[in-house]
């Protein structure tokens, strides 16, 4: 739990390399196997980037645009906001 404390408040990306390679070092010392680290290693960047990119977007949230992506508001059978940007 002081590994997510840490990575939340630090302010240098240098800090999270740190928090980084001492997960690393925990899992090689558990002996987890390595293609499970390595696939919880990108599930959660992933899992996070599906999370915030709708509220980066206007799809989810309003507001004015500072860079449209997609000027037009029909996708398929899917209507979207004005502008997606």
């Amino acid at each position: 739990m002081a590994l997510v404390v840490i990575a939340t408040l630090v302010r240098e990306p240098l800090t999270l390399v740190a928090c980084c390679a001492l997960c690393a070092l925990m899992a090689a010392l558990s002996h987890i196997p390595l293609r499970r680290f390595a696939a919880v290693l990108l599930a959660v960047p992933l899992f996070t980037a599906v999370v915030a990119l709708p509220a980066t977007l206007n799809v989810v949230s309003g507001g004015t645009s500072l860079l449209t992506l997609w000027p037009w508001h029909q996708l398929g059978p899917w209507h979207l906001a004005h502008g997606l940007a």
